[in-house]
């Protein structure tokens, strides 16, 4: 012999609707702050955490202080005096090979490869140190400056051709195949 069940919970009088239960502001903050922590986190990956060299399209200018593994180039103004480099060439793979010419090289590999083929940023009349460097960045001086090695006494556009240099003083030429380019070095002599 047993009890009858308790009766249920009272509810509303017949024929008077249910009214929905309403969420709390918490209930929907529970859910829209991991989403909007979600959204900033992927835009931090793909955009905050790229640097301008990543972002370096063939025409803009590099600062290279150093040709060096880990050590990153800088981007800037052609215009600017440290502007030493101009990207010529623009390659989606980090072992593509960059075009015919003297490219000075810069590479990033793994997720987001790409390599940069580097042009020298020079104006007839500079003169240039670090030139003979292998591992330090070109770097304008005055050409009576004793670390003058090279004056750049002719830079040819549309033309990779050690001719262009022919009528000049110049004792070297450097070419890049794309965008055709000529400079013509001389020896800087300090006064």
């Amino acid at each position: 012999m047993g009890y009858p069940p308790a009766p249920g919970a009272f509810g509303p009088p017949p024929g008077v609707p249910v009214e929905p239960r309403k969420r709390s502001k918490l209930f929907w903050l529970r859910f829209a702050i991991p989403v909007v922590v979600l959204v900033v986190a992927a835009l931090g990956v793909f955009g905050v955490f790229k640097s301008d060299v990543d972002r370096a399209a063939v025409g803009d200018c590099l600062n290279v202080k150093e040709f060096k593994d880990r050590v990153e180039p800088a981007k800037v103004d052609c215009g600017d005096q440290a502007a030493n480099v101009k990207v010529g060439v623009r390659l989606d793979d980090d072992n593509a090979s960059c075009p015919a010419g003297d490219y000075d090289e810069y590479s990033v590999s793994g997720r987001g490869s790409y390599k940069l083929c580097l042009m020298l940023n020079a104006r007839e009349g500079e003169c240039l140190a670090n030139f003979s460097s292998l591992t330090q960045g070109y770097k304008r001086v005055n050409c009576g400056d004793p670390a003058a090695e090279v004056k750049i006494v002719r830079v040819a556009d549309g033309k990779a051709d050690d001719s262009a240099c022919q009528g000049t003083d110049a004792r070297a030429a450097i070419t890049y195949s794309q965008p055709a380019t000529t400079v013509c070095l001389a020896e800087s002599t300090p006064a």
